[in-house]
């Protein structure tokens, strides 16, 4: 008569459950005994039923772990984005005081608030700019740099040849989304 072994936990509201209708199975506890070795499970002198429930075990504290880190990271990132709004509140709040009271700077023994004037400028008529550094040369109103768009589709329709004078440099980089 086919057994099954089932674990189940709740995680986070959620329960997760799962079971292995048929641990007799001989793919099944092969497929087992495999991973139990490779994970130096003491499989010697135990019965495919014993290997089969450390091994379900294992993968219910796996669960357990990885669903736990989830937790925590989501935890993290949730008070990340609390912190960045309140952050954001309070600096508006003392650009609105210093605005109102006519201050560029305040000071008290825990610091000194002050606030600073950024420069952003923004093309509003691309042809009528580039007529004019033409007509003065005065190329220095514009960053000297490469889109790398621009390359990459230069290095696809060119056989993989830069331009002349370009060069490029890779780097692997990590990168992680928020949700």
């Amino acid at each position: 008569m086919a057994s099954s072994l089932t674990f189940s936990t709740v995680l986070g509201g959620n329960t997760v459950t799962a079971t292995i209708d048929s641990p007799e199975d001989a793919m099944v506890q092969a497929t087992v005994l495999a991973c139990a070795r490779g994970l130096d499970f003491d499989v010697q002198g135990k019965t495919p039923q014993q290997i089969m429930t450390a091994w379900m075990l294992w993968a219910w504290n796996r669960t357990v772990n990885i669903a736990r880190q989830q937790l925590e990271a989501e935890k993290l990132a949730t008070v990340r984005a609390e912190i960045d709004a309140q952050m954001k509140n309070a600096e508006a709040f003392l650009l609105g005081h210093l605005n109102e009271t006519g201050l560029d700077r305040m000071g008290t023994s825990a610091g000194t608030v002050y606030v600073t004037v950024k420069t952003m400028p923004s093309i509003k008529d691309r042809s009528a700019l580039t007529d004019y550094i033409k007509a003065t040369g005065q190329i220095e109103l514009l960053q000297m740099r490469v889109s790398s768009t621009a390359v990459k589709e230069f290095l696809e329709h060119n056989n993989n040849q830069l331009p002349p004078g370009v060069d490029i440099t890779t780097a692997r980089e990590v990168s992680v989304r928020r949700k």
